[in-house]
């Protein structure tokens, strides 16, 4: 259950699929504009997962989205299924890519998105309220409206899924405007992923939420006084390169992606966009100075971290090492469940501190929010589970005895069975039926 297998290698980041119902990405320090992979930015990835976490966390109560966990530069996220859509609020007219409202207002196009833009409006201004300019999601994006996205022959979304993720786009966007006004900033515009939920079918919010990389930010005490100086506002954002490019050289976004040749931008250029990013997450979550170089970009050292200390887990704890065979059963069926399990030995009546060492081990795991299930496997003279259920209230202890056959089962279940009062532990006696409980309350739980 641990292994897991490069699935995309994308612009800016990588995503792995694992064994159990969870993805894994890692954001890079890979910087991408115009369609294009452009230059590295020190400490992008870890800057930019932070920020997205921080985000994820804290719009779960508009929409629930993929995110699970997250260390350094690596996201762990449920599984599901993208919906190959952009869905971009605006709530300022601006940009300089080809599907920017601005650069279409320009060329006289204030239809494209099925939505009117009145005449005379100003580069940078306001709109009088926020509005949705989706794109399809490809190696070039493309508008679109309402009309392409519900018309059944683009199988990508019904009537009613549609106007769902409009109105979530709407309420994510006008929330994190909110937050971003008591931190002195504009969040202009921003990009969002939506998916389907592989267990549960409902649509989540999937890959970033507000970061430098999917957003527009610029400073709001100076927005005003840069405008009428006939300045760009002051920004936070990635767009420091776009700008770059634009100046140094003109004709790159205009040239076929098989054409661009590479460009080498100023280590100096580079080294801004990181502070501005750096700039940007500490001022969102005040935090100060973060030294985001000394953590870590090691995918296999950060998962195997993940699945040994946070993920929710199935702890199977046995008397002996002579019910092995029993175990790789209760193993096999964790797998078809999908389910993420640890192995460990010691007996209840000849191995007491050990027993006692792993309890305060449960412990500590259930003090961080750890998700478990104990299957404890123990037949002739059940002490295991007993001791485990008494001594880890709010975890959940299930008796599995490992019972060869009806004869075994009539002499020694009730040893399991009958526990004394206030030490929950139930018996389950089919290895399948166990996994399927344990995944159950794992369920109940996340």
């Amino acid at each position: 259950m641990n292994t897991y297998t490069l699935q995309k290698f994308g612009k800016v980041r990588d995503i792995y699929e694992t064994k159990s119902n969870s993805m894994i990405f890692q954001h890079s320090n890979r910087l991408s504009a115009y369609d294009s992979y452009i230059c590295d930015i020190p400490n992008k990835g870890v800057i930019l997962n932070y920020t997205n976490a921080y985000w994820m966390n804290i719009t779960k109560h508009i929409i629930p989205n993929h995110y699970i966990w997250h260390s350094g530069s690596v996201l762990v996220a449920k599984q599901c299924t993208p919906i190959p859509l952009e869905v971009i609020v605006r709530g300022y007219i601006t940009g300089s890519s080809p599907t920017s409202l601005w650069t279409l207002y320009k060329e006289g196009k204030h239809d494209v998105y099925g939505i009117e833009l009145p005449e005379g409006l100003q580069q940078h201004q306001r709109l009088a309220e926020p509005v949705i300019t989706p794109t399809t999601k490809g190696e070039h994006d493309i508008p679109c409206n309402d009309a392409y996205i519900t018309n059944p022959e683009n199988k990508l979304l019904n009537e009613q899924q549609w106007n769902y993720i409009k109105q979530k786009a709407l309420e994510l966007y006008k929330f994190g405007f909110q937050v971003a006004a008591t931190r002195g900033l504009i969040l202009v515009d921003t990009k969002y992923e939506f998916g389907i939920d592989n267990e549960t079918g409902e649509i989540i919010l999937i890959d970033e939420c507000h970061t430098c990389d999917s957003s527009r930010y610029w400073v709001t005490q100076t927005y005003e006084s840069r405008l009428i100086a006939g300045q760009s506002p002051e920004n936070l954002d990635k767009d420091h390169v776009r700008r770059w490019i634009d100046q140094n050289h003109h004709s790159f976004k205009t040239t076929a992606l098989a054409h661009r040749s590479k460009l080498n931008v100023p280590n100096e250029e580079c080294n801004s966009v990181s502070r501005t990013y750096q700039r940007l997450y500490e001022t969102l979550v005040g935090h100060k100075d973060t030294n985001f170089s000394i953590m870590s970009n090691n995918v296999k050292d950060i998962w195997e971290y993940y699945l040994q200390e946070v993920a929710p887990v199935v702890l199977i704890y046995s008397g002996s090492t002579s019910d092995q065979p029993f175990i790789n059963k209760l193993l096999e069926h964790a797998v078809k469940q999908e389910l993420y399990t640890q192995v460990r030995f010691g007996s209840a009546h000849k191995e007491i501190e050990k027993v006692f060492e792993y309890i305060q081990q449960v412990r500590e795991w259930q003090k961080q929010g750890r998700k478990m299930v104990i299957i404890a496997v123990a037949g002739l003279s059940n002490a295991l589970g007993g001791c485990l259920a008494g001594n880890l209230p709010g975890v959940p202890v299930l008796n599995v005895p490992p019972l060869k056959d009806n004869d075994d089962i009539m002499m020694n279940v009730n040893s399991s069975l009958m526990m004394p009062r206030n030490v929950p532990a139930p018996t389950i006696l089919h290895p399948g039926n166990a996994m399927m409980f344990a995944r159950n309350i794992l369920r109940m739980c996340v």
